[in-house]
């Protein structure tokens, strides 16, 4: 498991996340896990599961890192609107 920088060198935004690569050591599919308190104690909450990194060219389909990175944005605008409220 490795820790995955908050804001990535690609323009990804993963806060408080880890990723696991499949198969190991560097395989081309991932899980990202985000770091959660449950009961006060640190868990990992399931993310997202899929292709690390697809081949550069035209109608390629978004890397997980992107998918998740989008999906945590969302959340954190929301969660930010909520608290605005």
């Amino acid at each position: 498991m490795r820790r995955v920088e908050e804001h990535g060198q690609d323009g990804t935004v993963l806060p408080d996340c880890a990723k696991v690569y499949l198969p190991p050591p560097a395989g081309r599919f991932g899980m990202i896990f985000r770091v959660i308190k449950v009961e006060d104690r640190p868990c990992l909450a399931y993310v997202a599961f899929g292709v690390r990194h697809h081949p550069r060219m035209r109608g390629a389909r978004p890397s997980i890192n992107w998918l998740t990175s989008d999906c945590m944005v969302s959340r954190q605008d929301a969660e930010q609107e909520q608290t605005n409220r």
